[in-house]
């Protein structure tokens, strides 16, 4: 929540005024504060940059694009559409996770990188990027020479 007294605006998220709109709660009391602060302010809903980043990725979008693209994988994915809503070991994390649509989107996006933003696939590249290992020069002339006999 922000407070621009020359604009007299009471600036807001979407889930913010959603919670403020239920009495008794901390948002609530928050703008109820704000507003006897500034009287004469509008409260104004400011809106998302990242929302609709990913709108088109439906479930029937991402079936069949894999049904075309990857026969091996769509019997996995779609039993992860069917297990929405019940709970899965995620081995790679070593926890216990409620699979949602959004964990199915991300697993989605994972395999297919190419259809996250800008921003998100150069996050994913980032943190999928290979480890450099060193070796020595002995260990290299080692191998050649192995290698070369």
């Amino acid at each position: 929540m922000f407070i621009n007294e020359s604009k007299r605006e009471i600036i807001v998220s979407k889930a913010e005024y959603t919670k403020a709109m239920k009495v008794g709660t901390p948002e609530f009391e928050d703008l109820f504060r704000a507003k006897q602060i500034c009287p004469n302010a509008k409260v104004i809903i400011k809106k998302s940059n990242n929302k609709n980043n990913y709108k088109n990725l439906t479930k029937k979008f991402m079936l069949n694009y894999v049904n075309a693209n990857d026969k091996n994988y769509i019997e996995t994915f779609e039993q992860l559409f069917n297990s929405i809503g019940e709970t899965i070991y995620d081995e790679a994390n070593d926890e216990y996770k409620e699979v949602s649509f959004f964990y199915v989107r991300n697993e989605f996006l994972k395999r297919y990188p190419q259809f996250m933003t800008p921003s998100d696939r150069k996050k994913f590249e980032e943190a999928n990027k290979p480890a450099l290992t060193t070796v020595s020069t002995e260990e290299f002339t080692e191998e050649i020479t192995d290698e070369v006999a």
